[in-house]
């Protein structure tokens, strides 16, 4: 419900159950990668400006369908492979709200690299993906996104009970 788009549903088959991850942040995949186009994210139409303005203004970016199609192949295939273990979007609310879904779901925090600047937390879009790693599955997602041309960055470690980028978020 990432307004004002309409709600898409889509039905497909998954061929290996085990092959699959969820959003909760895990031990097991202790780095954090932050991967797609943040330049790509906008506040127009975001939640973060319906809760400020308590109406919907402006438009969100206009979507670079090349771009969120590398990008999804990319973590379909990592995930795929074993090498991601958790993967969750940045489409509603931005990263610092995918970062919060994910401790909650995981019952866990973390600690970030590196203070999220507001743009950096709220801002939404289809192109930004959180994703857990091992760290040799940390190291060739780096590797197979930059020679893709996927813009990433390691963003921090999971760890503790609280969210924190060197005070609490």
């Amino acid at each position: 419900p990432i307004l004002p788009t309409p709600t898409v549903g889509m039905v497909g088959i998954v061929e290996d159950l085990d092959r699959t991850v969820g959003l909760g942040l895990s031990a097991e995949s202790p780095e954090l990668l932050v991967m797609g186009w943040p330049d790509a994210l906008s506040w127009g139409g975001s939640e973060l400006v319906l809760m400020e303005q308590d109406a919907l203004q402006g438009r969100p970016a206009e979507p670079n369908y090349a771009h969120t199609r590398a990008l999804h192949d990319l973590v379909l295939k990592h995930i795929r492979s074993g090498d991601i273990g958790m993967a969750h979007d940045a489409a509603e609310g931005g990263l610092l709200v995918a970062l919060a879904e994910s401790a909650m779901a995981g019952g866990g925090g973390a600690s970030l690299h590196a203070p999220l600047s507001t743009q950096d937390a709220f801002r939404e879009g289809p192109d930004l993906i959180l994703v857990g790693c091992t760290a040799e599955g940390a190291q060739a997602v780096t590797e197979a996104a930059r020679s893709a041309g996927v813009p990433v960055r390691a963003l921090g470690a999971v760890g503790g009970d609280h969210l924190t980028d060197g005070g609490e978020l």
